[in-house]
């Protein structure tokens, strides 16, 4: 009997043990390549290309719920004039080589015009970026297609 108890006390003691919560922390990959990238912005609407913007900057944070906080600095001129695009909730994986790929949807302001769309690419740790925006700003019918390349 006495044996029969220590047994079933050990099996308690070995599922409470086993079904304790595990408390390693989680990884945020964002933070990985969080930082200020400066390169170039290639801008087209449809098939018509525009001048390119030299000394264009994208900054990426990670955020607390382990995506990221991706913004393209303000860009253009007179009426294509942008302010800063803050996208938030930026989905960041992990690839190989240190690469990393980022894939999130656009509902941003820039200044007071709402800008949609969605934003992907690819971020190699200490290394390049190339970040594709295709940006919708208020009810202008067609897509902007800016495609970032920095480091």
């Amino acid at each position: 009997m006495k044996l029969r108890t220590q047994l079933i006390m050990l099996v308690a003691i070995l599922c409470m043990a086993s079904c304790e919560k595990n408390d390693e922390p989680e990884i945020n990959l964002a933070q990985d390549i969080a930082g200020v990238y400066n390169g170039q912005l290639t801008l087209s609407v449809g098939s018509t290309a525009m001048d390119p913007v030299e000394n264009s900057k994208v900054t990426i944070k990670h955020q607390e719920n382990g995506k990221a906080e991706v913004t393209l600095a303000g860009f253009g001129e007179g009426a294509m004039s942008f302010q800063d695009i803050v996208i938030k909730d930026v989905v960041v994986t992990k690839g190989g080589n240190d690469t990393y790929s980022l894939v999130g949807d656009i509902d941003a302001m820039s200044g007071t015009t709402n800008v949609t769309g969605n934003v992907e690419g690819t971020v190699i740790k200490g290394g390049k970026a190339n970040i594709t925006f295709t940006l919708k700003p208020g009810a202008m019918p067609m897509s902007i297609n800016a495609v970032f390349n920095g480091q």
